[in-house]
């Protein structure tokens, strides 16, 4: 079991770097920020798989605190913190405790919308200009939904097609 633990933390701490680097890779290349941080936040899927829950927010929260400490690009910290990081074990949890297909997206895109009102909400709490949409919002909430559903999808069918080959290579039992 002592092993297990050890791999896991190893396993956890390289992780959390991995996320740690590609969150800090957003101020050299902002157009790529949503999609740095939605790889990061692919990241705690792999000790959540592997070891558990507590594993995969073990990574999450060492992830988005480190990258709050010492990033210099805070509003990455923040998307990973508030809509990307901690989606594995979101996701881990409604997939296991509800039955129905339809009621697991029902409560999967409440979650999601939930999440962009809270980042909005603190995006006009802290005074950040936003700019102009170009859109109406509507048109903006739509797209973020169809982005969010098509994110849930790759991360479905990545988890699915290396959760038992990482178990394996890991030499870790289920």
């Amino acid at each position: 079991m002592k092993n297990k633990n050890t791999r896991l933390l190893t396993l956890s701490a390289m992780l959390a770097a991995g996320g740690v680097a590609l969150i800090y890779l957003t101020a050299v290349m902002p157009t790529l920020q949503f999609a740095l941080v939605a790889v990061a936040g692919l990241l705690p899927a792999i000790p959540l798989v592997l070891g558990g829950m507590k594993w995969g927010l073990l990574t999450y929260a060492a992830t988005g605190l480190l990258a709050l400490i010492l990033g210099i690009d805070k509003e990455a910290a923040i998307l990973y913190l508030l809509l990307f990081g901690h989606w594995p074990m979101v996701k881990s949890l409604i997939e296991r405790k509800i039955g129905s297909r339809v009621l697991e997206w029902a409560v999967k895109l409440l979650v999601c919308n939930l999440l962009f009102l809270l980042l909005y909400l603190m995006i006009k709490l802290f005074g950040i200009d936003i700019g102009e949409l170009g859109m109406p919002v509507w048109l903006f909430v739509l797209a973020g939904n169809v982005s969010f559903v098509l994110y849930d999808l790759c991360f479905t069918m990545l988890i699915s097609s290396f959760g038992a080959r990482l178990r394996k290579l890991m030499n870790l039992k289920k």
